[in-house]
């Protein structure tokens, strides 16, 4: 869904153009993306709720197969955290602590709610309001942008507190911000601000009225995207979802048949009760698949087959090892059997290595599009990967080498697993030499 200012020149007026385009927003295939790929996030897996039918007989009875219990598994809010913290898990540094402080209090915050909103929904926004970045998501937020360049200029945020209660909507333009009330949805729209500039002074007087003595607004909107990738697409791939599908649909399947039917199917064969119950009884049979038609003596036999444990296990522990491979994400599971966990550890990680360097650019490309809107320089946006590591072999090799006299310097250089860590192990390392590692590893 494409919003121009064109568009919003040609309206009948600003509040019929806002609620257009919120409706159209609200009924467009990229919104019900987002909401999906929402509840996939909070372990609602929506094909896992719509799955189950009803079966019509032909006498005019209903057999209902819903399970007893659903099974989800929250696979992407898991991927999710894991690849937001595996880049945000240490805060992004600039050049000074100075600089940091002109960024707002809420930074670090902010930054790791958008970035957690890009990845489940391909973008989300964050806008720069009084020194501080307000996080604003991606299904409550619609650019409006040039009709040639596609350049944004403009943008409707709308939201609601909660259910039953009044809808809001701003109409954000370089020049400021107008702000409209709705009783209900559907309602007509009434404005509460006039166009009110981002920065200003303003004098009050006693009794309360005020009046803007001075506006200082920004040479640009005020509201920048991060995106997710470079594809600017949702990380909740086709592949990854219908894994995460069939993952969701094969366990719900495995417990229910335990819970109710504890793997006992039955024989069926003549029945003496009453004609309607029978025809029930066999055609319930032949739309399961459990036993074919015919006329046999009277019989009802129940037949026990044993669980099928391990073929079962095995196919879920391929499927959660497709999804993280298709996600790029390590899996600690990759370290089962590992003979070399450091080894083990760096070739799984390696994909997650290239995806981060992808999803670091985008953030770094966010920030300093709010810095630019801020007025704040810093030569350097630093981040601080998170890395998984086996500390022990690692120290034991460490300590090792230190014995053997090798320059503190040139083993932290030639240890690729320790480059964030460089200062806290040769301080370490340091403390050791002075006789500082009683009481436990210093390096651990």
């Amino acid at each position: 869904m494409t919003v121009t200012i064109g568009d919003m020149q040609s309206a009948r007026s600003l509040p019929d153009f806002i609620q257009k385009t919120v409706n159209d927003w609200l009924g467009s295939p990229k919104y019900a993306k987002i909401k999906e790929a929402r509840l996939y996030y909070s372990g609602e897996n929506p094909v896992l709720k719509r799955r189950w039918n009803r079966i019509a007989l032909d006498t005019g009875g209903v057999i209902d197969l819903r399970p007893r219990q659903n099974i989800y598994s929250n696979f992407f809010g898991r991927m999710t955290k894991q690849f937001a913290g595996r880049l945000l898990y240490h805060d992004v540094a600039f050049d000074d602590d100075a600089t940091l402080l002109k960024m707002g209090t809420s930074f670090q915050r902010s930054i790791r709610q958008i970035a957690r909103d890009a990845y489940i929904c391909s973008l989300s926004w964050g806008f720069w309001q009084r020194d501080n970045i307000v996080h604003i998501p991606a299904d409550s937020f619609i650019p409006i942008v040039d009709d040639t360049t596609a350049e944004m200029l403009a943008g409707v945020y709308f939201w609601q507190l909660d259910e039953n209660r009044p809808w809001n909507y701003q109409l954000f333009e370089v020049d400021g911000v107008t702000t409209w009330g709705q009783a209900k949805q559907g309602g007509k729209l009434e404005e509460k601000t006039g166009k009110t500039p981002y920065r200003y002074k303003e004098f009050k007087w006693r009794n309360g009225h005020r009046a803007i003595t001075g506006i200082e607004n920004y040479a640009e909107l005020p509201i920048k995207p991060m995106y997710a990738n470079p594809d600017k697409t949702t990380e909740l791939s086709l592949p990854i979802k219908t894994k995460i599908n069939a993952y969701d649909l094969l366990n719900t399947f495995y417990a229910d048949e335990f819970l109710q039917s504890k793997f006992i199917y039955w024989l069926i064969s003549g029945y003496s009760g009453d004609a309607e119950e029978l025809i029930k009884i066999r055609d319930t049979a032949r739309k399961l698949g459990i036993i074919a038609g015919g006329e046999d003596s009277s019989q009802i036999t129940p037949q026990t087959l044993e669980p099928p444990y391990n073929a079962h296990e095995k196919i879920m522990q391929s499927l959660e090892r497709e999804i993280f491979r298709d996600a790029m994400l390590f899996s600690p599971e990759d370290l089962a059997g590992s003979s070399s966990i450091a080894t083990a550890i760096k070739a799984g990680q390696y994909p997650e290595d290239i995806k981060a360097k992808d999803f670091e650019h985008e953030i770094e490309q966010f920030v300093r599009g709010v810095m630019q809107v801020a007025g704040v320089e810093s030569r350097a946006v630093t981040f601080t990967h998170f890395r998984l590591l086996d500390e022990e072999s690692i120290t034991r090799r460490l300590v090792m080498l230190f014995n053997m006299g090798v320059p503190i310097e040139e083993i932290i250089k030639y240890e690729p697993l320790l480059q964030d860590r460089q200062k806290e192990i040769a301080d370490a390392i340091a403390r050791q030499g002075l006789g500082y590692m009683e009481g436990g590893n210093e390096l651990n």
